[in-house]
């Protein structure tokens, strides 16, 4: 239906509309046309419609693939945190085992076991915080890296939206001024078509008749008392009737001067 539209719209097309073609026909024609890139328009904004939905589907996924990001850092650091003061702790216990080793005599012995069996607990105790935020800090990362993957994807689904939408709207433009030239088109017709019939309404010119002409079919003409010839007494002379020249024709195309003409004083019409 589309392409019949655009097939027909380009025929008719700025020609003047002759009175031998089927008028009804034409004008049937020009509707399917206007029909045709009516549903065309109707089709663009429909598809600009779901994009923008989309668009905005992936905007609030976004938003959360963001939020879950900043998340995931902040806990990150927490980790990175936890793991620097279980780091200092043990090597501040390791220094007090040296010290305490170096220090030790006899008469310290009993405390000095008694310090070195809390600070192994201590050592023992930071070595399991360290592991735990190593393990913390690892999965804090791979879940980092995980959400930096989604917020990637998103970004590129968001690109894509962004031209399905962009394109949607060229072509919805592109459509509505389609449509605008196919709808001014078809006044400009019907003027025309109105035009022309102003004109056929129009009474005939009256002609001159030709004396010699006249004279000639006079003379041509049997008398009354011509064995059957009577009955065509009763019909009306040829000088009576019209010619046909005297009747106005139309021009099958009308110059370039009539069209701008027609066009200045149309011009009301065309917005």
């Amino acid at each position: 239906m589309q392409g019949q539209g655009i097939a027909w719209e380009n025929l008719v097309k700025d020609r003047p509309l002759q009175p031998g073609v089927h008028k009804p026909l034409r004008q049937q024609m020009k509707q399917l046309a206007v029909e045709a890139a009516r549903v065309r328009a109707d089709g663009f904004e429909a598809t600009a419609e779901k994009a923008t939905a989309d668009l905005r589907a992936a905007e609030s996924q976004l938003g959360s693939t963001e939020e879950r990001l900043r998340r995931a850092e902040a806990d990150l650091s927490a980790a990175q945190h936890a793991c620097h003061v279980a780091q200092e702790q043990k090597a501040a216990a390791e220094r007090e085992i040296l010290q305490l080793r170096s220090a030790s005599s006899r008469e310290s012995a009993s405390e000095s076991h008694r310090l070195l069996t809390d600070l192994t607990i201590k050592l023992a105790q930071a070595e399991a915080d360290t592991s735990e935020a190593r393990t913390q800090a690892s999965q804090s990362n791979a879940e980092m890296q995980h959400l930096k993957a989604a917020f990637a994807d998103t970004r590129r689904e968001l690109e894509i939206v962004y031209s399905i939408l962009s394109h949607s709207e060229g072509v919805h433009q592109n459509t509505l001024q389609h449509l605008k030239g196919t709808i001014r088109d078809r006044e400009l017709a019907m003027a025309h078509l109105r035009h022309l019939l102003e004109r056929l309404r129009q009474p005939p010119a009256p002609v001159q008749e030709d004396e010699g002409l006249k004279k000639q079919l006079a003379a041509d003409t049997p008398s009354a008392s011509t064995p059957g010839i009577q009955s065509c007494l009763s019909l009306p002379s040829l000088s009576s009737v019209s010619s046909p020249q005297s009747v106005q024709t139309v021009k099958s195309k009308p110059t370039a001067k009539e069209i701008e003409d027609r066009k200045k004083r149309w011009t009301t019409n065309w917005h």
